[in-house]
């Protein structure tokens, strides 16, 4: 598949695809890895879900004591979130208690409102497109 195949128009889109299982889909919705960096603290690989009903990205209690125990912080503790194809952005770092495994990240309609988001549940594919140049 290639960016010809998407009814949706790709200019300054970057185009991410997954293949899963349908009724893991189903039950646990897409899942997505990604990198998180925070003060001093390494990269670490975070298992993010898609949260419409969140207003902001946030994190599991903890993952956030593991990585904020790391590191030094000027002001309010800020991470940065490391997409497939580079993109970074800044997330402040906030407890979601409801949260639990295996999710570590809520990402929340901050981010999201910035993405375009196609599943289909019958095949377990689902997609997602992030702006090229953010």
């Amino acid at each position: 598949m290639d960016n010809r195949d998407c009814l949706l128009p790709m200019a300054g889109w970057v185009r991410h695809q997954v293949q899963e299982d349908p009724s893991a889909l189903s039950k646990l919705g897409p899942l997505l890895k990604l990198r998180l960096r925070a003060g001093n603290s390494p990269d670490v690989e975070v298992l993010v879900v898609f949260d419409t009903a969140s207003p902001v990205t946030r994190l599991a209690p903890a993952l956030l004591r593991r990585i904020v125990g790391h590191g030094a912080f000027q002001g309010e503790p800020v991470g940065i979130l490391t997409f497939h194809n580079g993109m970074q952005v800044r997330i402040p770092l906030l407890s979601d208690p409801a949260l639990a495994s295996p999710y570590e990240v809520s990402l929340g309609l901050d981010l999201l409102r910035h993405m375009r988001l196609v599943l289909d549940f019958t095949t377990g594919n689902w997609e997602f497109h992030i702006p090229s140049g953010r």
